[in-house]
């Protein structure tokens, strides 16, 4: 299989300065999947674009722990939409 994505995202956290920051995102991306046999088995050409909110929350000045929610939709080339997603993250990042 041969995969080839682009994405691009940007959130913007509304209150970036306080302990707990509401943050609001939206995406846009693309990808093209196709099998080893010319395209045979697999082929998909499928664009997609997400909107979401989450929170960050400071636990110290290096560290925040993070939560997100959002919505993606998926767009086939041929087929029109295909699928929607929901998927839900939380995590942390840790400033060195």
């Amino acid at each position: 299989m041969t995969l080839v994505e682009a994405f691009g995202r940007v959130e913007l956290a509304v209150l970036p300065g306080g302990p707990v920051s509401p943050v609001v995102s939206l995406a846009v991306g693309a990808y093209h999947l196709k099998s080893d046999d010319n395209g045979q088995t697999v082929y998909h050409t499928n664009a997609f674009w997400s909107g979401g909110v989450g929170l960050d929350v400071a636990v110290s000045p290096r560290v925040t722990l993070e939560a997100r929610i959002e919505r993606q939709w998926m767009r086939d080339a041929n087929q029109g939409h295909v699928a929607t997603f929901w998927p839900i993250g939380a995590g942390a990042r840790i400033a060195l």
